[in-house]
């Protein structure tokens, strides 16, 4: 969704007008992530923390059964592994 890809790029204000205009704030997309999901992932904590208190649901699970804290998946499951440092 939009509202997703806004959140993914950590444009809050593109996110706050989109949830104004009615946008869901626990959709899910293909893979089961949510906004939250990719807001973890890219390291953009304020302003998950901000859609936390807006009401979004942390404790939603992905298609490969991860919650917002452990990570994301792309298609058919596969959890995205982040480059180790």
């Amino acid at each position: 969704t939009l509202f997703i890809l806004a959140c993914q790029q950590g444009s809050k204000k593109l996110a706050k007008f989109l949830l104004r205009r009615g946008s869901y704030i626990n959709a899910q997309n293909h893979g089961g992530n949510t906004a939250l999901h990719y807001l973890h992932e890219y390291s953009h904590k304020n302003m998950a923390d901000w859609l936390v208190r807006k009401g979004a649901d942390d404790t939603l699970v992905n298609a490969a059964g991860n919650t917002v804290y452990e990570g994301i998946s792309c298609c058919e499951g596969n959890t995205v592994q982040r480059p180790s440092l």
